[in-house]
């Protein structure tokens, strides 16, 4: 726990000056490398202790070759240099906002399931899990590469180039809703078909249309990580600590009452009601007073097309459904032909030209 902090610390440093490749290429090595070493020692018969050894030493590699990096790519750097008492206070209120933020999005993420195992049975908590672990880990992905906005965001604000800034937050917006819509549609097409073919026809069953609602609750929750990001770029802290307690209260007062009159059902659609509420209350309030960059701007140039692609996508396949008979052959169709649509107009439409020069090169 104490090299896993000092850890997260450091990794920050490379991410403030902009070299997140120095940073995910450490985060990728040491996290593949304590994968692999914990499967072959379990193979070999150790036992939970010698894993929880083998995660101390990992982590303890990991944070003294972060700091080696660290002090080549900023050798003046000094770790025990003072600051200011202003200064210490403004990370001090940052920080403590922040903090705010994260233990909201701790108890908005792990209510539901202590509600569930509370209220109906801990049984019920793997149902509402499974589905819950498949969309937070597919969204993280889209989650993780926005993370560079925040230091941008920062430093432009600084020197005073807020108009480079929203072309960037537009681009990156039209890049990322477009990747969570796409993963969000074949969440919901072929939700039955995914768990039927990790968990079982029963589990599939059961749990399909819990995997419909979180994935739409989800995608809701998305749209708000680029606004926070550059939010709390521009030095205001306070709003997104404000919008994640808000979050956190509302989704316990909505999954209190749908889990006793529908169950898990309910939860779900608890889960979705409270991401749609507060996100746009947000995505309002944010664009208006902090950002200042025009939603409805940010919403023709960066969504609308995506949006009209999966509504039109999403239509098709149901009227598709209705006239022929359902078959394996037939989804594994219909997940080629969306998967295939989407990459062509994302080449098309979503890349800008330098970005489509690059891969064009990578491939070639």
């Amino acid at each position: 726990f104490f090299f896993n902090l000092v850890y997260r610390y450091l990794l920050s440093v490379p991410k403030a000056i902009h070299r997140f490749d120095i940073a995910a290429k450490i985060e990728a090595s040491f996290g593949v490398a304590l994968t692999v070493l914990t499967v072959v020692m379990l193979y070999l018969g150790f036992d939970l202790l010698g894993i929880v050894v083998l995660r101390v030493i990992i982590l303890f590699l990991n944070f003294l070759t972060l700091y080696i990096v660290v002090k080549k790519i900023i050798p003046y750097a000094s770790f025990t240099s003072r600051v200011s008492r202003k200064i210490a206070r403004k990370m001090l209120t940052f920080t403590g906002y922040s903090f705010l933020s994260r233990m909201a999005g701790t108890i908005t993420r792990n209510s539901d399931r202590i509600v569930i195992g509370s209220l109906i049975s801990s049984a019920a908590v793997t149902l509402y899990a499974v589905p819950f672990m498949l969309v937070a880990r597919l969204m993280t992905v889209s989650h993780r590469l926005s993370f560079v906005l925040f230091p941008i965001a920062s430093e432009m604000d600084v020197m005073g180039e807020r108009k480079k800034l929203e072309k960037i937050y537009i681009k990156m917006i039209r890049y990322i809703f477009f990747l969570n819509i796409s993963l969000t549609t074949l969440l919901c097409l072929f939700s039955e078909q995914i768990l039927q073919l990790w968990m079982g026809n029963e589990f599939a069953h059961q749990t399909y249309v819990i995997l419909i609602l979180i994935s739409l609750g989800y995608f809701i929750d998305t749209l708000t990580h680029i606004p926070s990001l550059v939010n709390d770029g521009l030095n205001f802290p306070k709003v997104t600590g404000f919008f994640a307690i808000t979050r956190a209260i509302v989704g316990v007062i909505a999954l209190l009452i749908g889990v006793v009159y529908s169950g898990l059902i309910g939860v779900a659609v608890a889960y979705s009601f409270s991401s749609l509420v507060v996100g746009i209350a947000f995505l309002l309030y944010v664009h208006e007073k902090t950002i200042k960059i025009s939603l409805r701007k940010v919403a023709r140039e960066a969504c609308l097309r995506s949006l009209l692609l999966i509504i039109t996508i999403v239509s098709v396949i149901l009227v598709l459904r209705g006239v022929f008979p359902s078959s394996h052959m037939s989804h594994l169709a219909e997940a080629v032909s969306v998967f295939t649509l989407l990459v062509l107009f994302a080449y098309r439409y979503v890349l800008d030209d330098n970005l489509k020069q690059k891969i064009m090169r990578y491939l070639h």
